[in-house]
């Protein structure tokens, strides 16, 4: 007979079946390395890479072979150069911990996890056995957190443009992000205050929540008596301000490396002012606002794609009896794709469609061309 000791996550119904073809038979070195071979050919199809044969006897009285299994249990885990980012941050997105015994599939998934975050340049696994411990050292090399970002546009539309960005994008070391933006001109302005959290306590659940304060220029426009043939006119009839103020809350998860699927809750105060020949418009109003939204990009490259597609579906609605003073449905959908042809030579075609109820305010519905 065959008996075993120590198996714990492979069963012992399963690694009899394995031994079953030895046993009535002579023990050689050559069915000796064979059951070896397939009983470790057993914890391997499992994912248990490091489970080895500990030690193995005969009783010579009772003609039983007894074999005792060191399964790969993990001893102690260390983290190797973190400066900024905490040990416990780390170890919370590694799925594997001190006692668990190691499995390839939850160690690929925990470095998938670190290298998803983007705080680093690279994360590697080392694995060391020494008097039969086994020791895990994540080494990791950190990116640059702490940044400031200036940008700056032109064009004949809202003239000159500015942003300032400051940001903690591992804020004390526990990759969270916390970050503020100035942004515009003499035609726009943004101020953004904004905090995003990897995870929601020990849940899997992204969690963001921004202030904001928003203002927005518009022209309006009017198709005035068209006076020659083959040729169309517009004429600028006045100028509106949009006004914004409030408050957002995010929640989302990530869909694997696809892309990620998130509810939106904003809460916000809304004004149209006339800046010219706009007499009759004066809108104020209080909109609260949900959006559930998905995003798919499988995109190889940022920011110039040669391959992949993007895809952006969200569905809003503005209720009374959430607190809002004006109630619509609106759904957004933008479909991309890349492809190549030949080496240098990119075809991105894109396809965006906005529909809407006619309740909608003026302030939130969808401009011809985008912003």
């Amino acid at each position: 007979d065959v008996r075993f000791k120590g198996c714990k996550y492979v069963s012992e119904g399963m690694l009899q079946k394995v031994v079953a073809p030895i046993k009535g038979a002579m023990m050689t070195p050559v069915t000796t390395e064979r059951m070896v071979e397939a009983v470790l050919r057993a914890y391997r199809a499992g994912g248990l890479s490091l489970a080895q044969i500990d030690t193995a006897y005969l009783d010579e009285a009772t003609g039983d072979l007894t074999l005792e299994l060191d399964e790969g249990i993990i001893r102690a885990i260390d983290v190797q150069g973190g400066e900024r980012t905490q040990d416990p941050f780390i170890l919370r997105e590694f799925p594997l911990t001190t006692g668990d015994v190691f499995e390839i599939g939850k160690a690929r998934r925990g470095l998938s996890n670190l290298g998803g975050t983007k705080l680093f340049e690279f994360v590697y696994l080392e694995i060391t056995a020494a008097d039969d411990r086994i020791r895990l050292t994540i080494r990791i090399k950190e990116r640059p957190s702490q940044l400031v970002r200036f940008g700056m546009r032109a064009d004949d539309e809202r003239q000159l443009q500015g942003l300032l960005d400051i940001r903690d994008e591992n804020f004390q070391g526990t990759g969270m992000e916390l970050g503020f933006t100035i942004a515009g001109g003499p035609r726009n302005g943004d101020l953004t205050l904004e905090y995003k959290a990897q995870r929601l306590f020990e849940s899997y659940v992204t969690f963001g929540v921004n202030a904001f304060h928003r203002s927005y220029d518009s022209y309006m426009y009017a198709t005035p008596p068209q006076e020659q043939p083959n040729r169309w006119n517009r004429d600028r009839i006045g100028e509106y301000r949009e006004i914004r103020y409030g408050f957002g809350v995010s929640f989302g998860s990530l869909l694997e490396r696809l892309g990620n699927t998130s509810v939106d809750l904003l809460w916000q105060k809304v004004r149209l002012v006339n800046l010219d020949r706009l007499t009759t418009l004066d809108e104020r109003y209080r909109l609260v606002l949900v959006r559930l939204s998905t995003v798919i990009d499988t995109k190889d490259s940022y920011p110039f794609p040669t391959a992949g597609v993007g895809l952006k579906f969200s569905y809003e609605f503005s209720l009374e009896g959430l607190g809002s003073e004006i109630g619509y449905n609106s759904l957004y959908l933008m479909y991309e794709s890349y492809g190549s042809w030949g080496r240098h030579l990119t075809f991105h075609p894109k396809f965006t469609m906005g529909i809407s109820d006619k309740t909608m305010p003026l302030a939130q519905q969808f401009r011809l061309g985008g912003r």
